[in-house]
């Protein structure tokens, strides 16, 4: 399935609808700052991929960006945890 601007827009939007309403909603802050900085995470890609048109780059590019985000979403989730 390929994405369009507009659906990766709207995807966009409702991964924000979700973390506005998680970030007042749920009562703990440990899993709600989870699931923030993961969707934070999945919209990252989503803009990396779609917007800045890395899907035709050199897969080192796509490699090294997939590795950085996991480290650092990995450090800030230890972090969280302490």
């Amino acid at each position: 399935m390929k994405l369009t601007h507009e659906k990766t827009i709207i995807i966009l939007y409702i991964i924000t609808l979700i973390t506005a309403i998680s970030s007042r909603t749920v009562n703990n802050w440990y899993p709600a700052a989870l699931l923030i900085l993961g969707l934070s995470a999945i919209k990252f890609f989503f803009v990396f991929f779609q917007f800045m048109d890395m899907k035709h780059a050199n897969s080192l590019w796509k490699t090294l960006i997939v590795i950085y985000l996991t480290v650092f979403t990995g450090a800030v989730g230890i972090i969280l945890s302490l």
